[in-house]
Parts: C-alpha cells; structure tokens; sequence
C-alpha cells in the first residue's frame, strides 16, 4: 500500500489535519504532483510531512500549490505529555521526517507552514533557514457581541452597526464571475492573476462537493456586484482565501459588511477564521481593525543549488519591491 492511499484514509479519520493538507485538496490543487511521507513512533504513525513538487530551470523544487497557503510537518501528539516529553517526541518525528527529505535529493525547498507548527530547531540544525511570518486571526466567531467589542471604532460603529439597507448578499455567485470580477479588480491595479480560470474553478468545486468553501457577495443598488469573498474552513478554522472589491467604487463600507456576514454565515460550520494575513503594511493594519490577532507561523527553505539559490535571491527582491509599493506611506 503507497503512502497517498494510507494518507487518503488517514485524512478521513483525522478530521484535524488543516484543510490545505487534505488528500482531496491536493487533489484538486495539483492533480499527481503531491506526495506525503510519515514518521512511525512503536509502529503507528505520529506524523506527517505532506508536500508538492515540481521542476522548474531542471530542478525539483517543493513549494507551496497555488492557493495552498501551507503544507510540510503535522503531528498527533499523545495526550497528557509533559512539556520535556513534547520536546522530545518532536525531536524524534522531524528527525525522521528530515532524513526521508534529504534522502529525495530535492534541489530546493521552501514552504510556509501551519502556525501550529511552531518548533522548528530540528530543520534549522540541519541546515534550513526560517522566517517568521504573520496571519490574523479571529477566535470563537460565535460569539458575537465579543466579536464586535473587540473591532474599531469605524468598523463597529460607523460600518456594522449603521449598515446600510442598499446593500444585498448573495449565495450565488459562480466561480466563473467570481473569478472575472476578481480579474478586472486586479487589472485595475496593474496586476494579474497567476493561475487560470480552469484551476481556479476545479479547486472551488471540490471545496463545494465537500460543504467547506463557499463565494459570498454584496451588491448595491441595481444589483451592482460591490465585493465578493472565497471562503473555506475546516473544523477548526475559516480562512479568507481571497477577498476582491471594486476599488473605484470605494467600497471600505461594503467590504466590512461582507467580512460581517461572513463570520455569521461561519459561526455554526467552524471556530476561528483567518484573515490569511499579509505582510504588506495596509492589510496588516486592516486586519487588525477586525480585532484579529497576530499570530506567527514559520517558512522554512533549504537550497542545494547554486541556481536555484539565485533565483530564491531574486524572487525575495521582486517580493520586497511589492511590498514597499503597496504599503501605506
């Protein structure tokens, strides 16, 4: 029996393992292109490194699927262990976990990782370098009065509670319009998409067949489609997949409402969401207006090519040289 299919039934009894690392997500996100390998403690599996893969300048590279914000190590921790116990039993799981790696011979890797990962001393002591990154995250979204204490000033009072009887959400939304109105948003910013209306629309579909993702709009007046959001959620969070206004319309108004519904359309399916945060200063700003918290998780990278190291160099420059444009002033 190969790892994908034991992996197939193991995400069926694991209903925990985040929803980017579920066998019918990489589905989708990659086709054939994904593979998984386990760490077994006295025979049973402790955990996990779930990944894909591809070639890119003659080299084989694992990074992140598009719309796949993370992949990488998970673990089942035995219950009732003591702080020094975790330690160790982590140690012994990405120790074995890195030796399968290493033994790919992979040119290259880098990868963000769930936050709940958050030991990452074993891939540094074998050569992996680590930088911190941030989401934002609401908790126990079913509690909404505490939500809404805990928003700004203009979100709570002046958006929310005011709301405007103009506005109208829809459920139906396809992907396809989804997708074109997410696409003209973005031409309007001088940028583009970078994968295609089919992949999209293959990923939102299965999302949908497993009643985990979802496309909400608001429209104003006549209809007009103002913003929309593509949302998905495990058992244990909602993540803000992508979130597309109009921003001609200036639709800060619209938008607020929209992430409003959200959290009410989730509260009974999921506990927290995430905003998918960013490191780009205005949306960090954003997000935090919401009252989400900042929560760290690690990208970890290792590279055996002098190539694929430049490229790595230019990527994170090319990175950098958005974020400074797009940040506020």
């Amino acid at each position: 029996m190969n790892n994908k299919v034991i992996y197939r039934s193991l995400c069926e009894t694991h209903k925990e393992i985040p929803i980017f690392m579920q066998a019918w997500w990489l589905d989708a996100a990659s086709k054939e292109n994904w593979d998984v390998i386990f760490a077994k403690i006295n025979d049973e599996i402790a955990g996990f490194f779930v990944f894909s893969f591809q070639k890119k300048l003659g080299k084989t590279i694992i990074t992140n699927l598009p719309l796949t914000q993370f992949s990488g190590p998970f673990i089942f921790y035995p219950q009732n262990l003591s702080q020094s116990d975790i330690h160790s039993f982590e140690n012994k799981v990405y120790t074995n976990l890195i030796e399968q790696i290493e033994a790919k011979n992979i040119d290259f890797i880098e990868i963000n990782c769930h936050h709940s990962f958050k030991n990452h001393q074993q891939f540094f002591w074998n050569g992996y370098k680590q930088t911190t990154k941030y989401t934002y995250i609401l908790e126990n979204i079913s509690e909404r009065e505490h939500l809404l204490s805990q928003m700004s000033y203009t979100q709570r009072r002046q958006r929310i509670k005011k709301g405007n009887p103009n506005y109208t959400f829809s459920l139906t939304l396809s992907p396809e319009k989804f997708y074109d109105f997410y696409n003209e948003n973005l031409i309007k910013l001088n940028k583009k998409i970078f994968y295609s209306k089919e992949f999209f629309v293959r990923l939102h579909n299965a999302a949908k067949e497993k009643n985990q993702g979802q496309i909400i709009s608001i429209h104003g007046q006549n209809d007009e489609l103002l913003a929309a959001i593509w949302v998905i959620w495990d058992s244990k969070y909602a993540y803000d997949l992508i979130m597309t206004s109009d921003k001609n319309k200036k639709c800060s108004e619209s938008t607020t409402l929209l992430i409003w519904e959200t959290l009410n359309f989730l509260k009974d399916k999921t506990q927290n969401f995430d905003f998918e945060g960013s490191m780009i200063k205005g949306v960090a700003l954003t997000n935090q207006s919401y009252g989400a918290t900042a929560v760290p998780y690690h990208c970890i990278s290792k590279s055996n090519s002098m190539l694929m190291s430049a490229w790595k160099t230019y990527q994170e420059y090319k990175n950098q040289k958005n974020i400074e444009k797009t940040s506020l002033k």
